[in-house]
């Protein structure tokens, strides 16, 4: 069963890949698994990037948030962002680096978000 997921979802990226998938918007947790499907399938770091654009776009707009952010999407996005940094290195590596390149500001938000101890 996991090889005929793993096919299915290896077909839909590439048939999607023409649409520029990691300039879709994050709009769910759903879309937020698109993401990381693709990542895991292309090795593409750009889908990791762009889930850390959403946490930042997603924090910095929580006052006025367009119509597809949500709580619990961005909630999803920093937990499953964090879970990965923790499970591979490679994904630890790109965030990182990604964050480097950011304003002071953003850069300060991702450090507390995705990268300070979190409590239990």
């Amino acid at each position: 069963m996991k090889k005929l997921l793993i096919g299915i979802t290896a077909l839909l990226l590439s048939l999607h890949a023409t649409a520029a998938p990691v300039q879709d918007p994050i709009t769910s947790p759903v879309s937020l698994d698109f993401y990381w499907e693709t990542y895991f399938a292309t090795g593409n770091p750009e889908a990791v990037e762009r889930i850390v654009d959403y946490i930042i776009e997603a924090q910095t707009t929580a006052a006025h948030p367009p119509d597809y952010i949500d709580d619990f999407t961005l909630t999803v996005a920093i937990l499953s962002t964090r879970s990965n940094m923790e499970q591979n290195t490679t994904i630890d590596s790109i965030v990182r680096k990604h964050i480097q390149k950011q304003s002071e500001a953003n850069k300060k938000l991702l450090e507390q978000t995705l990268l300070a101890p979190q409590d239990d």
